[in-house]
């Protein structure tokens, strides 16, 4: 049985953060689902300190859900993620990974706040902290053997990572 949501927020950037934190804060009566899809926080924008030098990354990350999740009375974590929407049904149905693997939430209303997904800059849906950290040593290990880097697009990042390196 799927467990009933007025709102279902799925992202796991900041304006999935403030978007479920206005509900919190603005409508209390409002039930919400908040599906982060994954068991860490990352800070993206320091992408370009740890994807050159992976041994970073653990200053930008913390692995202890408890210490990041804020605590509102009508909102729910769910920290694995989306498999998929039936728009129809007004379902969410997650992954068959995480913590709450293959749950489904039913929702009345719901808001993507899934931002862009850059390789390497932010982690694959579902992804584990230790696989996300892997990934990450991966990426050092063939920056550092690269006799060439190419860097697409002139973002804050590509920018901080072409400097970086």
């Amino acid at each position: 049985m799927a467990s009933s949501f007025d709102v279902a927020v799925v992202g796991a950037g900041p304006v999935a953060f403030h978007t479920v934190e206005l509900l919190a804060k603005k409508a209390k009566k409002t039930k919400v689902a908040f599906i982060y899809g994954y068991t860490f926080q990352e800070l993206s924008m320091a992408a370009a300190m740890y994807l050159n030098n992976p041994a970073e990354h653990e200053k930008w990350v913390c692995g202890v859900p408890e210490k990041w999740k804020a605590k509102w009375e009508n909102v729910q974590y769910f920290l694995s993620s989306v498999e998929t929407i039936d728009c129809d049904k007004k379902e969410i149905k997650l992954m068959e990974k995480g913590p709450d693997a293959g749950k489904v939430i039913s929702y009345k209303a719901v808001i993507l706040a899934t931002g862009n997904k850059s390789p390497l800059i932010t982690p694959e849906p579902g992804m584990s902290l230790s696989e996300r950290v892997s990934e990450l040593q991966a990426c050092g290990k063939a920056l550092k053997s690269a006799k060439t880097v190419i860097f697409n697009g002139s973002g804050l990042v590509g920018v901080e990572s072409c400097s970086s390196i």
